[in-house]
């Protein structure tokens, strides 16, 4: 994948760009001008117009930063929309994708330098990857006390990304004991990009547990359950919706607690304790997808889509 250099970036109508910025030469700009902070990375199929906010929560941030922005448009997550587009003549997915908990690992950590690739920079600190390795212990010990069935979807493709995958796998092996490697790897969900993987996972899961991710606000976003648990002791970590989807810096014996409470409650019960909305981070309809928010929204502009 091809990425827009800094020079490139500015004539696209970026006026500040902070380090380690990454945006693909597949993304299009249409009246756009903005900001972008450090170690952010955009890959294909997106679509710059003014200003597009995943959600609510995005726009509270921009108020909150004293971020001056002409217009917002909460659309949604034009990835998810392509997978339900994806899979809208299927009768059935697969079912090697059914769990009962769905592990988002996260991101890899690279122990040095000299095996960190150039969008790993954000994870120097040490404690999010004690903290992400705390997470998947529990889990661990979770699901093998309780019997439930799990799968860990990686985040890299071994086609596409080969490197990345090695250093993905080399953040298991070096952090789990092998009997915790052996469990990990024998309930891993290769990544596979064209076909959605992670999604269907996700789609097919009782609850999803992750640090941070946004396949988190997808499952809360499509009506699914979530916890997020960051144990990372790092606050800007925590989850931008408080109550039973999110806890932090716990005992293993709390996270039992909760995520044992979320497995058995039915959703009606579970979205009745959270402090805002399902949509509030993203936005949401199976009705009424991104992928027409965005075209939608061109039209008004007078963008001729063809």
């Amino acid at each position: 994948m091809k990425y827009f250099s800094v020079t490139e970036l500015k004539k696209k109508g970026f006026k500040k760009i902070g380090k380690n910025v990454q945006i693909s030469k597949n993304v299009n700009f249409y009246k756009f001008h903005g900001s972008i902070g450090s170690n952010c990375r955009i890959d294909d199929n997106c679509i710059f117009i003014g200003k597009i906010s995943i959600g609510n929560h995005d726009i509270e941030i921009c108020k909150q930063l004293d971020i001056k922005v002409k217009n917002l448009y909460p659309i949604g997550n034009l990835r998810l929309a392509n997978f339900f587009h994806h899979i809208k003549e299927e009768n059935n997915s697969s079912e090697k994708y059914n769990c009962d908990i769905c592990l988002i690992t996260g991101n890899f950590i690279p122990v040095s330098n000299k095996t960190t690739p150039s969008d790993a920079v954000f994870f120097a600190d040490k404690s999010l990857e004690e903290g992400l390795v705390k997470m998947i212990k529990y889990t661990i010990k979770f699901c093998l006390k309780h019997n439930m069935k799990l799968i860990i979807p990686l985040k890299r493709d071994k086609k596409y990304l080969p490197g990345f995958y090695k250093l993905e796998i080399n953040f298991f092996e070096r952090n789990f004991k092998k009997d915790e490697l052996e469990y990990i790897k024998s309930n891993i969900l290769e990544k596979d990009q064209d076909n959605f993987s992670s999604y269907r996972a996700l789609l097919n899961s009782k609850v999803v547990v992750g640090g941070f991710s946004t396949l988190l606000r997808n499952k809360l976003a499509i009506g699914g359950k979530i916890l997020s648990c960051n144990l990372t002791k790092i606050d800007r970590y925590n989850f931008p919706i408080n109550g039973l989807c999110s806890l932090n810096d716990c005992s293993y014996e709390e996270f039992e607690k909760r995520l044992l409470e979320i497995y058995s409650i039915s959703k009606e019960n579970y979205f009745s304790r959270l402090d805002k909305n399902q949509d509030y981070i993203e936005k949401f309809s199976k009705n009424y997808s991104a992928i027409n928010l965005i075209r939608e929204k061109l039209t008004q502009l007078g963008i001729n889509q063809n």
